[in-house]
C-alpha cells in the first residue's frame, strides 16, 4: 500500500503521455500544425507528475518515476508519433535517425529537468 500512491501517479502520467502522443499525432496531421508544439503540453505533465510525487516521496524517487516516463515518451511515444504519420516536418530518414538512444536520453533528461522544477513547486 506504500507504493500504491506512487503507482497511481505513474499511471496517470502513462496514460496522459500516450494521449499526447497518440491523438497529437493524429490531428497535427490532420489539423497541419506542428507536432512539437505539443512538447510544452508533455513538459506539463512531467512537472505535475513530479509535484505529485514529490508530496510523498524522495527526490530520487520523483527523479526515477519521471525518468523512466521519459524514456517511455522519448522511445515508444515518439514511435507513435511515427507510425501515426505525425506532421513533425522530418523525412522518414530523419524519424528513423531520430528514433533510439538519442531521443530516449534526450526525452529523459527533459523529464529530470522538468522533474526539478515540479519538485521547487512543491516546495519539499
Amino acid at each position: 500500500m506504500v507504493c500504491m500512491y506512487l503507482i497511481i501517479c505513474f499511471v496517470l502520467g502513462f496514460v496522459a503521455i500516450t494521449l499526447i502522443d497518440t491523438v497529437g499525432a493524429i490531428e497535427s496531421r490532420k489539423q497541419g500544425f506542428k507536432y512539437s508544439r505539443l512538447s510544452y503540453i508533455s513538459f506539463c505533465v512531467y512537472i505535475l507528475l513530479a509535484v505529485l510525487v514529490s508530496r510523498k516521496y524522495s527526490l530520487s524517487i520523483m527523479l526515477f518515476t519521471n525518468a523512466l516516463l521519459g524514456l517511455y515518451d522519448g522511445t515508444i511515444g515518439f514511435w507513435f508519433s511515427i507510425y501515426l504519420k505525425a506532421n513533425n516536418g522530418m523525412t522518414e530518414e530523419q524519424e528513423k535517425e531520430m528514433l533510439g538512444v538519442k531521443s530516449a536520453i534526450m526525452m529523459i533528461i527533459i523529464s529530470a529537468v522538468c522533474g526539478i522544477v515540479g519538485y521547487g513547486i512543491a516546495g519539499v
